[in-house]
This record gives structure tokens, C-alpha cells and sequence, in this order.
């Protein structure tokens, strides 16, 4: 069993047994690296991944594991040094049966690992 399910599961327990219990130092998950890698590896299956953001960036960009590497470490370091700061998502308009379109904001792929992160932090333990 990996140390994230690991520690999803001791925070999940947490939670349940004592629900007034306040968590501390959950920002220190995000920051680490097993833990971005299993985000970006849980975004980069997805299918929108194929899909880029404002910033140009799709699954392909990210195909070899130096380039995954490279990205992990600067998310890394702005995520400890608290400077990470979401984009603008890039708006799309896709149709709708009746015809019309309906609007959809298409985030950047570094801004979908961060969202899956704080997923896998929160969903351990909230509303549980």
C-alpha cells in the first residue's frame, strides 16, 4: 500500500473518530513530491488532458519523464514558497442538443494538478 493511501486513510480514521479534530499541516501534503506525482499522473490519465489551458500546455508537452520531472519541480517550489497562483481558464463554448451553447473554462494542466492534490487531501476527510 502506498504512503498517500497510507496517510488518506490515517487521516480519514482521524476524522471519523474525533469530527471536532483540527487537522494542521495539511499544506505540507501538496507540497510533496510523491504526492504531486500521483496528481499529475491522476490529471495526465484523464482525457482532458489533451485538452491546453491558457498557457499552451497539454499531456503531450509532458510525455517524457524528464519533462514530468521538470514540472513536478518548479510546481514543487512554488507551492512551498506559496507563490503558486491559479491562471484564467480558457473559455470554450460546446453545443448543446437544443442547439445553443453552453460555455466551458478549460484550466491549465498545472492548475488541474493543484485542484487533484487539494482533491486528495479534502476528500480523505471531509464529509466523511
Amino acid at each position: 500500500m502506498s504512503d498517500i493511501i497510507k496517510t488518506q486513510r490515517s487521516l480519514a480514521r482521524k476524522a471519523e473518530h474525533n469530527p471536532q479534530h483540527q487537522f494542521d499541516h495539511l499544506y505540507r501534503l501538496i507540497c510533496r513530491e510523491d504526492w504531486i506525482h500521483a496528481a499529475l499522473k491522476s490529471v495526465l490519465s484523464n482525457q482532458g488532458a489533451k485538452t491546453a489551458g491558457i498557457d499552451g500546455v497539454t499531456k503531450k508537452e509532458l510525455a517524457s519523464s524528464s519533462a514530468k520531472a521538470v514540472f513536478v519541480c518548479q510546481l514543487q517550489a512554488e507551492l512551498r514558497s506559496k507563490q503558486f497562483r491559479p491562471k484564467p481558464v480558457r473559455r470554450a463554448y460546446i453545443p448543446k442538443a437544443n442547439g445553443k451553447r453552453r460555455p466551458l473554462g478549460i484550466a491549465t494542466l498545472k492548475d488541474r494538478v493543484v485542484q487533484m492534490l487539494l482533491k486528495m487531501v479534502q476528500g480523505t476527510n471531509m464529509g466523511k
